[in-house]
């Protein structure tokens, strides 16, 4: 009997051995072929990648030939990014499956290049909490035997201050006189902006062609506003542009904007239907003349009798202006405005003179601020012209604003360029050089120049 017994129990325990050898070996198994496929899988993303990466560089070469190569291309763009999202899933489930045996060797994604980080950048270390009890058997004897590192960019906003300068004063008690210390230096006189604020502010628009609209929306968002013109009261010429009507409402503080509507604006559409050399050019050319508008003629000849009128009194002073705009051209403008409502009334709705007519009728009150107001031109050309700036930055920002502005913006493209050429972080070299310039020797301007510059901060530095 208990040879019987002893029997049973040594088959019992063989049994046992021999289900954990298979299950052993179930494990190994599902974990080689969990890391196969996880490889599989890195493969499937890589020609992808190359694929997607062949794809643009023909299409760069060769151009967009049809609407067919757009759509392979977001094909694959889109092919690409599951199946990344699928080789990140496989590499988890293959380690999860590594971790269950002894025999099988890990499966490791080479890293990409783009994850190369440079030795420079300063790192933070976040350690996460190590577990505390085995997952298997709950035990608490845990030896270390390694670490992953996972590794990813960060940057650190930027930070805006208040610079505060204290000047004190003191008196002196035998004569009584003030003695204080004198103003620091700003690069622009009276201005509010510090040297690291200009740099970066100048870096953007001329080295990164970042309009100054675009930056102050960005300024904005961080809780900076550049609002220097919100508590601007006066006259504004410009056209019926709608983003300029709050301009305009009674409520504004301090007080609403003077519109000041333009006279070149109000023609452009009569002349569309008066363009009497445009018909002769198109007769000449055997093409199709254009229907002429007799009405449409006579606004044009009218307003263009204001404008000349305007010729003969430009460069004189505001109010020798207006004392000629109210003796010559406020009769023409008051027979103006009669015309064009007597026309109004035998025109329909929707007809393109009536819309004309409305446009200024509606706005009277700004076409007519000229005759009240001296510093008031007819129309807004000459702004228009100042905004025609140099084609570079294309719809980044297109205004240098005047012929200074143009050299002026050469001149920055030149400093920025040259620092770059140079190997130097441009705004870092502005930013220096503006802060040292008002201190620097003149006949010592050539070791800021970005070939000789080294930063203020490294002289102690290399000194000792």
């Amino acid at each position: 009997m208990d040879a019987d017994r002893n029997s049973g129990r040594d088959d019992i325990a063989a049994l046992k051995e021999a289900l954990a050898v298979e299950r052993a070996k179930a494990l190994e198994i599902a974990a080689e072929l969990a890391v196969a496929r996880a490889k599989a899988s890195e493969d499937s993303a890589l020609i992808v990648h190359q694929k997607l990466r062949i794809a643009k560089l023909e299409r760069q070469i060769y151009g967009q030939q049809s609407e067919r190569s757009s759509r392979l291309i977001e094909q694959l763009a889109l092919a690409l990014e599951e199946l990344e999202a699928d080789t990140t899933e496989d590499e988890l489930a293959a380690e999860r499956a590594v971790a269950k045996t002894t025999t099988v060797r890990g499966f490791t994604r080479k890293p990409a290049e783009r994850q190369t980080f440079p030795e420079h950048l300063p790192r933070d270390r976040v350690v996460i909490d190590p577990p505390t009890a085995c997952e298997c058997c709950g035990g608490h004897r845990l030896r270390k035997l390694g670490e992953d590192v996972t590794r990813t960019l960060e940057v650190v906003p930027r930070q805006w201050k208040v610079i505060e300068t204290v000047r004190e004063k003191f008196s002196c008690r035998d004569c009584e006189k003030i003695s204080q210390a004198p103003a620091p230096f700003h690069a622009i006189a009276r201005g509010w902006a510090g040297p690291s604020l200009l740099a970066m502010i100048m870096f953007e628009k001329f080295g990164q062609h970042q309009p100054l609209n675009r930056q102050a929306e960005r300024y904005a968002l961080e809780g900076v506003p550049m609002v220097h013109l919100a508590g601007y009261a006066g006259i504004l010429q410009a056209d019926a542009y709608d983003g300029y009507n709050q301009l305009y409402l009674a409520g504004r503080q301090p007080r609403p904007i003077q519109e000041a509507a333009c006279w070149v604006h109000a023609r452009r559409p009569f002349f569309a239907m008066a363009d009497i050399e445009e018909n002769a050019r198109r007769k000449a050319a055997g093409k199709k003349e254009i229907p002429l508008s007799p009405i449409a003629v006579e606004v044009v000849r009218r307003i263009d009798a204001l404008f000349e009128i305007e010729r003969s009194i430009n460069g004189r002073s505001p109010e020798e202006r207006l004392q000629v705009r109210q003796a010559l051209s406020r009769p023409l403008v008051e027979d103006l405005q009669v015309y064009m409502r007597e026309q109004l009334a035998k025109l329909s709705r929707g007809h393109d003179l009536a819309k004309a007519f409305n446009y200024i009728l509606k706005r009277w009150a700004s076409f007519t601020l000229f005759l009240e107001e001296g510093r008031v031109c007819l129309s807004n050309n000459a702004a228009e012209r100042g905004l025609r700036g140099i084609a570079l930055g294309r719809k980044a920002w297109l205004f240098c604003g005047s012929d200074r502005g143009g050299r002026r913006a050469a001149a920055m493209y030149s400093l920025i360029v040259t620092a770059k050429m140079n190997g130097i972080d441009p705004q870092a070299w502005l930013t220096d050089v503006l802060a040292r310039i008002s201190a620097h020797p003149v006949h010592r301007l050539d070791e800021l120049l970005p070939w000789n510059w080294t930063s203020a901060s490294a002289i102690p530095a290399r000194a000792a």
